[in-house]
């Protein structure tokens, strides 16, 4: 039946896989090329945020009453918590263009966090266990 649906498949397992996906992210070249991926659409606190067309998920987010502020706030806070310190946005002297440095996926989050008005570097610092400056207030957790 997959055949007929000009699906290659070379195992079942992968179909198995897939039967129990709810989500499925897909790659388009621009990351691979670019090393850039957007966040392009977002689902938070029961709104879909509107993207206007060439617009960013980060401003229409900021803008969107129907998202309280608590949340938005939320939101910035788990983007720059829960990336990886190589993961990092930075400007070229005289330029308005970002460069992304570390995992394209989380430097799309930390640039939605910024286009909401938020400042990445600061909110990490400032998270208890974080940083050099709040290492007193917490303690970072290790899972294995």
């Amino acid at each position: 039946k997959m055949t007929k649906e000009s699906n290659l498949v070379k195992t079942l397992n992968s179909c198995e896989t897939m039967g129990s996906a709810t989500t499925i992210c897909t790659d388009k070249t621009g990351t691979l090329t670019t090393n850039r991926m957007t966040v392009r659409g977002a689902h938070v606190a029961g709104v879909d945020v509107e993207v206007p067309t060439g617009g960013s998920v980060g401003k229409a987010m900021n803008d969107d009453s129907r998202v309280p502020g608590g949340v938005k706030k939320l939101v910035a806070d788990l983007c720059a918590v829960c990336t990886m310190n190589e993961s990092g946005i930075h400007y070229e002297e005289g330029s308005s263009v970002p460069m992304f440095q570390g995992n394209p996926t989380e430097c799309a989050l930390l640039k939605m966090a910024e286009e909401m008005g938020f400042d990445y570097k600061v909110i990490r610092n400032q998270a208890a266990g974080r940083s050099p400056y709040t290492l007193d207030k917490g303690s970072a957790k290790v899972f294995t």
